[in-house]
C-alpha cells in the first residue's frame, strides 16, 4: 500500500493556496528574453532584474505570498529548494510513496549547479506526475528549464537522465 504524506491544508482543500496561485498563471509568456511584468515581479521578490531564469522565482513567490510556513526559501536557485526534509525521487520510487500536489519537484542539469524547479499538480505515486512549472516550454522539444513561460507538464522520473527529478520538498501552511 502506497503511503501518502500530508501536511496540513494540502489535503483539506483541493488545491492549496500556493498551488492555486501557480495555476492562475499558466500561460503566461515572456514578452523579451526572460522578461514580463508578471515574471519581472517574481524575479523583483528574489531580488533580481529581468533577464533572470525565472522558475525558483516563480516558485519562491508563491509560497511566500500564500502563507507557507515550510519551506521559507527566498530564491533564484532550484537547488536552494532541497532541504534535509527533502524525499529523494529514488526514494520515493523505491518506497512507493505518493507525494501530495503542492509539494516541490526539484530537477538537476547533469553535473552542473543548474536545475529547475516546479510545483507537482495531482498527487504523484510512480514514475509518471503532472506539474505547473515557470520558464520551462509548452511541449517537450523545446527547453525544459529555460523555456518562454508557465505551462502544465507531464512529467516522468529517470533517474539516470542527465537532466532529471531529484527531489520533492512537501508544503506546510503550520
Amino acid at each position: 500500500m502506497a503511503t501518502l504524506l500530508s501536511l496540513p491544508l494540502l489535503s483539506q482543500s483541493p488545491d492549496p493556496p500556493h498551488l492555486r496561485l501557480a495555476l492562475s498563471y499558466v500561460g503566461e509568456k515572456e514578452v523579451t528574453n526572460n522578461s514580463s511584468p508578471v515574471i519581472d515581479k517574481w524575479l523583483a521578490y528574489v531580488r533580481l532584474n529581468s533577464g533572470y531564469a525565472y522558475c525558483a522565482a516563480n516558485v519562491s513567490y508563491c509560497i511566500g505570498v500564500s502563507g507557507v510556513s515550510y519551506p521559507n526559501v527566498r530564491s533564484a536557485r532550484a537547488q536552494s529548494f532541497i532541504l534535509p526534509g527533502s524525499i529523494s525521487a529514488a526514494k520515493m520510487l523505491r518506497d512507493n510513496i505518493t507525494i501530495p500536489k503542492g509539494s516541490i519537484v526539484v530537477w538537476k542539469d547533469g553535473n552542473t549547479a543548474f536545475g529547475h524547479v516546479g510545483f507537482v499538480r495531482e498527487d504523484w505515486q510512480g514514475a509518471d506526475g503532472k506539474t505547473v512549472e515557470a520558464n520551462t516550454s509548452g511541449n517537450n522539444r523545446g527547453s525544459q528549464r529555460d523555456g518562454e513561460g508557465v505551462h502544465l507538464k507531464d512529467r516522468r522520473i529517470i533517474i539516470t537522465a542527465a537532466f532529471r527529478i531529484t527531489h520533492f520538498t512537501l508544503v506546510s501552511y503550520e
